[in-house]
């Protein structure tokens, strides 16, 4: 009686994206205990703003187009302090359910990339593991909400582009957009990405309506604080000199610009490079502890291979040719306009996701185009 051959045994995924989501939330739980950070500065600011809408009144700095483009990230702060107390806790549970749902945006993106699973969960695990994000978390800081917005803005895009002008993928993007536009005024280049994914995917009369679904949604989103405060005329003109405003104040003036015998030209040239310049360790940190300068080489570390293999992704990929235009663009846009204003490292961070994405297309394709091994000839048995 001859005994049947072994069932195959299917391969389980070693890593699963559940698992993936939860390094996600281990890191940033882990981080909030192991580095407490006081309340100061700008996450002060953010912090007494949230608490005192949660109490009913308008936030002591007053109402104007300087004042709102911040509202974003303390007015979704507020309702959670109103129910659970304002304390930097309940700040940092609403960090923690961004930072998971940009860990599932970037999974996202990274499908609408054409990523297979290999990619998908690099891309997930580049952001858990990316130290700012990390450190982003703990603080109260609208970083937090600027980058999911970027990211939801870059998917929706991506679907506009793969799946054409649809009416309500287009509110979405604008409503997104406008979002962004009261969290954070850096924000304001992502625009660029629904634009373009419209012009390359549209077609008829469907391209013109969802223009007009776009500019709807935008509206829709900004509509209810002009009627507040009348201030949002003021917004478009006052955007760009808020973001020049944030430059660093002890930067050098015109007249020294000219003493050097530079133009505000090579000053912008010089700013766009710094942007992308990583951030080194200093004396400051070190004298803070041992331990946040190994911290520090780490994230430049990543920051070099991070930047490294998305610029590969960007420009050498021969795949998802589409879709590399429409991040590549909303990079570039975000660059010029953050980079020839701004000094401060921090703009750059809500970029670092997709760029994590575009370095993950460059490794799962690495994985995937290594050559298979040969299997052993099997010669067959045959009788003496």
């Amino acid at each position: 009686m001859s005994i049947p051959p072994p069932a195959p045994r299917l391969k389980e995924k070693a890593i699963t994206f559940e698992a993936l989501l939860l390094v996600v939330l281990v890191m940033r739980v882990a981080a909030h205990f192991a580095l407490p950070q006081p309340l100061s500065g700008e996450e002060l600011t953010s912090f007494t703003a949230a608490r005192e809408l949660a109490s009913g009144h308008w936030p002591s700095w007053g109402l104007g187009a300087q004042a709102l483009h911040a509202l974003g990230y303390p007015l979704l702060l507020a309702p959670v302090m109103a129910v659970a107390g304002a304390t930097p806790d309940v700040a940092f549970s609403v960090n923690l359910v961004l930072a998971m749902i940009s860990a599932i945006l970037v999974w996202q993106v990274a499908r609408q990339m054409g990523l297979r699973d290999t990619g998908q969960k690099l891309s997930i695990l580049g952001y858990a593991l990316w130290l700012p994000g990390i450190w982003n978390c703990t603080l109260v800081t609208r970083e937090n909400l600027g980058s999911t917005l970027l990211l939801l803005s870059a998917w929706l895009a991506l679907r506009l582009l793969r799946e054409g002008p649809r009416m309500m993928l287009a509110l979405a993007a604008g409503a997104t957009w406008a979002a962004g536009l009261l969290t954070e005024p850096s924000l304001l280049p992502v625009i660029s990405a629904p634009v373009l994914a419209l012009v390359l995917a549209g077609y008829g009369w469907r391209l013109p309506a969802s223009a007009l679904a776009l500019a709807a949604g935008a509206a829709l989103m900004l509509g209810p604080w002009s009627l507040i405060s009348g201030a949002m005329v003021e917004i478009p003109g006052t955007v760009l000199a808020t973001l020049a405003a944030a430059t660093d104040a002890a930067s050098t003036p015109a007249a020294d610009h000219a003493a050097f015998g530079l133009l505000p030209w090579d000053v912008a040239i010089g700013r766009l490079a710094l942007f992308w310049m990583p951030h080194m360790p200093d004396g400051g940190a070190h004298a803070v502890a041992r331990a946040i300068t190994f911290v520090r080489i780490g994230e430049v570390t990543q920051y070099v291979l991070i930047f490294t293999l998305g610029l590969a992704g960007l420009v050498a990929a021969h795949t998802m040719k589409r879709q590399r235009a429409v991040l590549g663009v909303l990079i570039a846009a975000f660059w010029v306009v953050n980079g020839s204003l701004a000094m401060d490292s921090s703009y750059r961070d809500p970029l670092m996701p997709l760029l994590i994405v575009l370095a993950a297309a460059v490794l799962s394709e690495l994985v995937y185009s290594r050559p298979a091994k040969p299997r052993a000839k099997l010669t067959p048995l045959t009788p003496r």
